[in-house]
C-alpha cells in the first residue's frame, strides 16, 4: 500500500544529479563496470529523510534491480504546492490554455479549495473551466481529496477575443487553500502570470517566471527558486515518434537543486555531461499541428535554484534546444533573470530660502535615472530638481517620480513658504526705542549694525535708527528714522516720560516740570479717550492698564505727549 513518489532526482553524496524516476516512482542510474556509487534521494518536505544506498559492480556488464528506497511520512506536515503553466502565449482569434497544479507534498489527505482568477484580461472569456464553478472571471473548485504526494491537474481554456490588441499585457492568478489545516508553507501556495497578447509567435520556447529580482532581497543562504517552463510544437507534416528537449544549466544555478514539477507528457530525465540536462519524450507520437493544434504542444516545468553568491548585475540564461526526431534542433530564445540594485531611496531636499520672493531649489536623491516633478498636480519639470522662484506664502505639495530600468519610486513633499514679517514700527519712550512685532530683532545706527537683538534698545546718541524683525527665517522690510537722544536734566525739564513700554498691567507717567497743570489724556489707536486725569499736584504717577485691550495708546498732556504699547 506504498505510495510511490513521482521524479524526484537521485544525488550522489557531493549533491550532484546522477537520475531520477520517472512518474511511477521507478529510477534507472547507468554505471561503469568495476564501479561504486552512493546516492540519495532528494526528500522534499512531509517526509523524514532515509539513508543512503550504495551499488557495487562487477567486471561483467549486469542489471541490478530490486534497490527500493522507503521514504517515512511526517504526519505532522501539511503542505500543498500550486503551479500556474500557460501552454501557450495569448493571440487575438486562438484559444489560450492554462494548467494548474496542485501537489501534495505531504503524506497525508488533504481537502482544498482552488481559484483562478482573470484579473486584467480584456476581450478573453472562459471556454472551459474543467469543471470548477465560474463567477465571472473567478473559477472555483472543490478538492474534496487529495493523497500524500498526488499532484492533480486543472486546465483553464479561454478565448482571446480577435479584435484583442496586440501588446497588452494578460494577468491571471491561482492560490489553494487548504480546508482544516495549516499549511507549513504558504509562499507556495499562489501564482501570478503576466503574459503579453502577440500574433504570431515561435510555439518552441523558454520562459522563466522571474525577469528581474532586486539583489537585496537574495537570501544569501537559500538562493531564489526559478521556474523555466520550455514549450515545443510539431509544426512538421507528419506525428514525431520521439522528442528529446536538452538544456544547459548555467553555472550560477545549483545543479543538485533541479525539480521536476510537470510535463505535458511522460519523460526519462538524463543527466549528461558539461551540466546538461536531457528529457526524453520516447514514443511520443506527437501529432503535427495541421493535423491536431491542441495535440501537437507540450511542454516541461521545473524548478531550480540560484547560487547563494551570485553578485549583484549578474544575468542567469538559459536556452533550450528541441529535436524532433532525427531533424536539426530548434533553439529556443534566451530566458533571462536580471538580478539589480534599486539607488538610495528616493528623498527630497530644499536648498535656499522658504520665505516670499525668494529663489528655493527643491532635490530628489542621486542615482535614479527619470525623474518627472508635479507642484501642485501641474507638471515642473523632469530634472534631478526644479526651481521655484518669487513664490508667495502657503503650502504646496510637491510630487516626485523616480525610475530606473528596474526600479520606481515616489515620494510626496510639503513646501512651505512662510509669511513675511509686518515692517515693524518705531516709537521713542525718553531714551528707550520701541519697535512693534516678534520675532528676532535687527538693529541698526547710521547703517552700523547694533547688538540688541530685542524689541527694545536704549539709546545713547543722536541718529539714524533703523530696525527690521526677523520671524521663521524670514525679513521684514527695515524701518529707518532719525531719533534725538536727550540728556537726564533735559528730559527732566522738557519730555514726557512712559514707562514700561510695552506694558502689561501698569504704566508710570514721569511729567516735566509746569506740565501738572494739564490735564492727562489717554486715547486708543481710533483716538477714543480711554482715561482723562485733572487738577495734577505731582509730576509722576501710576496707571492701572491691565484691563485695556491689545493696542497703541497716546498719552498726552498739554504739548507733550508719548505712545506706548499694551501686550
Amino acid at each position: 500500500s506504498d505510495v510511490t513518489l513521482s521524479n524526484p532526482v537521485l544525488l550522489d553524496l557531493n549533491g550532484t544529479p546522477i537520475g531520477s524516476s520517472n512518474g511511477a516512482g521507478q529510477y534507472f542510474i547507468p554505471l561503469d563496470e568495476n564501479s561504486s556509487l552512493t546516492y540519495v534521494p532528494q526528500t522534499p518536505d512531509g517526509l523524514l529523510p532515509t539513508s543512503s544506498s550504495t551499488i557495487i559492480t562487477g567486471a561483467t556488464p549486469e542489471a541490478v534491480t530490486g534497490q527500493n528506497i522507503g521514504l517515512c511520512i511526517d504526519p505532522n506536515v501539511h503542505n500543498l504546492m500550486l503551479n500556474l503553466v500557460p501552454t501557450a502565449g495569448p493571440r487575438p482569434g486562438f484559444e489560450n490554455r492554462y494548467v494548474l497544479l496542485v501537489t501534495n507534498q505531504s503524506g497525508n489527505t488533504e481537502s482544498a479549495t482552488l481559484v483562478f482568477n482573470m484579473v486584467n484580461m480584456y476581450g478573453a472569456s472562459i471556454i472551459d473551466a474543467d469543471g470548477g464553478v465560474i463567477n465571472g472571471g473567478t473559477i472555483t473548485w472543490d478538492i474534496p481529496a487529495i493523497i500524500g504526494f498526488e499532484t492533480l491537474d486543472f486546465e483553464v481554456t479561454l478565448l482571446v477575443n480577435a479584435s484583442t490588441p496586440l501588446g497588452i499585457n494578460y494577468t491571471c492568478s491561482s492560490a489553494v487553500a487548504l480546508q482544516g489545516n495549516i499549511d507549513l508553507d504558504l509562499s507556495n501556495n499562489s501564482e501570478t502570470l503576466t503574459q503579453q497578447v502577440t500574433g504570431s509567435y515561435d510555439p518552441n520556447d523558454i520562459q522563466v517566471n522571474i525577469e528581474e529580482y532586486e539583489h537585496v532581497l537574495l537570501s544569501q543562504d537559500e538562493g531564489l527558486d526559478l521556474e523555466y517552463t520550455i514549450r515545443f510544437q510539431n509544426t512538421g507534416t507528419a506525428p514525431a515518434e520521439f522528442v528529446i528537449v536538452k538544456d544547459i544549466i548555467e553555472e550560477d544555478l545549483s545543479l543538485g537543486s533541479i525539480q521536476m514539477i510537470s510535463a505535458s507528457h511522460p519523460y526519462e530525465l538524463r543527466f549528461n555531461e558539461n551540466r546538461e540536462v536531457e528529457w526524453f519524450f520516447d514514443n511520443i507520437q506527437l501529432p503535427d499541428s495541421t493535423t491536431d493544434l491542441e495535440g501537437s504542444q507540450g511542454y516541461i516545468h521545473y524548478r531550480i535554484k540560484t547560487n547563494p553568491a551570485l553578485a549583484m548585475n549578474d544575468i542567469i540564461e538559459n536556452t533550450a534546444s528541441i529535436y524532433f526526431d532525427y531533424n536539426a534542433p530548434v533553439i529556443t530564445n534566451t530566458a533571462t533573470t536580471v538580478f539589480y540594485e534599486c539607488p538610495e531611496e528616493l528623498a527630497i531636499t530644499t536648498e535656499g530660502s522658504n520665505c516670499p520672493g525668494e529663489y528655493i531649489v527643491v532635490l530628489a536623491t542621486y542615482g535614479w535615472d527619470e525623474f518627472y516633478w508635479t507642484v501642485d498636480d501641474i507638471y515642473s519639470g523632469s530634472g534631478l530638481g526644479i526651481s521655484i522662484d518669487n513664490a508667495v506664502s502657503g503650502t504646496y505639495s510637491i510630487s516626485c517620480d523616480a525610475s530606473t530600468e528596474y526600479c520606481a519610486a515616489h515620494q510626496v513633499f510639503e513646501l512651505t513658504i512662510n509669511e513675511q514679517p509686518v515692517t515693524p514700527i518705531i516709537t521713542q519712550n525718553g531714551n528707550f526705542l520701541v519697535a512693534t512685532g516678534s520675532g528676532l530683532f535687527t538693529w541698526s545706527l547710521n547703517g552700523n549694525v547694533l547688538d540688541d537683538t530685542n524689541n527694545t534698545i536704549e539709546i545713547t546718541e543722536s541718529g539714524s535708527y533703523g530696525v527690521m524683525v526677523t520671524s521663521n527665517g524670514c525679513d521684514s522690510e527695515i524701518t529707518t528714522a532719525e531719533f534725538l537722544y536727550v540728556g537726564v536734566e533735559e528730559g527732566q525739564l522738557k519730555n514726557m516720560i512712559v514707562y514700561p513700554n510695552p506694558t502689561t498691567d501698569f504704566i508710570t507717567i514721569v511729567l516735566p516740570q509746569g506740565a501738572t497743570d494739564n490735564a492727562i489724556i489717554i486715547t486708543d489707536a481710533m483716538g477714543k479717550v480711554v482715561k482723562r486725569m485733572e487738577n495734577l499736584n505731582v509730576n509722576q504717577l501710576t496707571i492701572d492698564c491691565s484691563d485695556w485691550a491689545t493696542g497703541i495708546y497716546e498719552v498726552r498732556c498739554g504739548e507733550w505727549n508719548r505712545a506706548f504699547i499694551r501686550n
